[in-house]
């Protein structure tokens, strides 16, 4: 189902207390990978999108993103309400992930799908604005 290694899926389900597998409503692959720009030298980036259990959405104890450091690849996972808040602020790495090849999504439910349906809504002059 989903193209990570299975030490990085049970690192998360230990780290975050709940089944990756369970709750990923999306996985891509993100950086010079899925811009067609990757070298031998490259490595692979994944971001994931999760709605946590109940308890983790409405309990004392919630989640917003996991992004470990030291297991060898870029993967950052952030929850569906995380993720939509960055769309709505344009953050580039994050709206890139509306725009991707097929090829580029290694799994996603219709959940995801209904937002790739309605990615232009995500657009805006604010996506442009150089800093």
């Amino acid at each position: 189902m989903f193209n990570l290694p299975q030490s990085v899926i049970d690192r998360f389900d230990k780290d975050v207390g709940f089944s990756f597998k369970q709750h990923a409503i999306m996985l891509c692959r993100t950086g010079s990978q899925s811009h067609g720009m990757a070298t031998l030298m490259s490595d692979e980036d994944f971001l994931a999108v999760i709605i946590p259990p109940t308890e983790r959405i409405f309990g004392l104890s919630s989640f917003d993103h996991w992004d470990p450091k030291d297991i060898g690849m870029d993967f950052k996972v952030y929850s569906l309400q995380k993720y939509i808040r960055l769309l709505l602020k344009n953050n580039p790495n994050v709206l890139e992930t509306l725009w991707l090849r097929e090829e580029d999504y290694l799994d996603y439910t219709f959940i995801f799908g209904e937002l790739v349906d309605i990615r232009d809504k995500f657009s805006s002059l604010r996506a442009n604005r150089v800093i």
